[in-house]
């Protein structure tokens, strides 16, 4: 009886504590999938689509953040060199030109039991997501 009155309160610390890092995990993952099935939008119908154009608030939507939780950057490099502009073009003749986009989301998790979690911001976790693609 002595045993087992030491023994399960570790044991149901552990399994709180598993859940929460499982919960948290999967909130973890569904932001970056958010942000990778923004990048594919970003692929599938070109520069000019509606989707390309929508990127943030497709994202947004995914992840189930707000708009401003999502950052879309776009950029263009001649032979490895941001440029200022996504929309110019290289000057110099021969240049190799590459086109970008990222997409990063901020999100936070509250996890069930936060007094396990010491370093917690008003008993939530920031987590967020990043993915990036050429484009051109």
């Amino acid at each position: 009886m002595l045993e087992t009155a030491l023994i399960v309160p570790t044991l149901v610390m552990f399994v709180m504590g598993g859940t929460d890092l499982a919960m948290g995990f999967s909130e973890k993952l569904q932001v970056q999938q958010a942000a990778a099935r923004a990048i594919e939008m970003a692929t599938a119908g070109g520069l000019n689509s509606a989707a390309f154009n929508n990127l943030q608030s497709d994202a947004a939507t995914a992840a189930g953040v707000p708009s401003n939780n999502v950052v879309v950057d776009k950029w263009l490099e001649c032979d490895g060199v941001r440029q200022s502009s996504f929309n110019d073009t290289c000057t110099t003749s021969g240049a190799q030109m590459a086109r970008f986009v990222s997409i990063s989301i901020t999100s936070s998790y509250a996890p069930m039991f936060s007094f396990l979690v010491p370093d917690s911001d008003n008993g939530s976790i920031s987590i967020s997501g990043y993915s990036a693609v050429r484009v051109q």
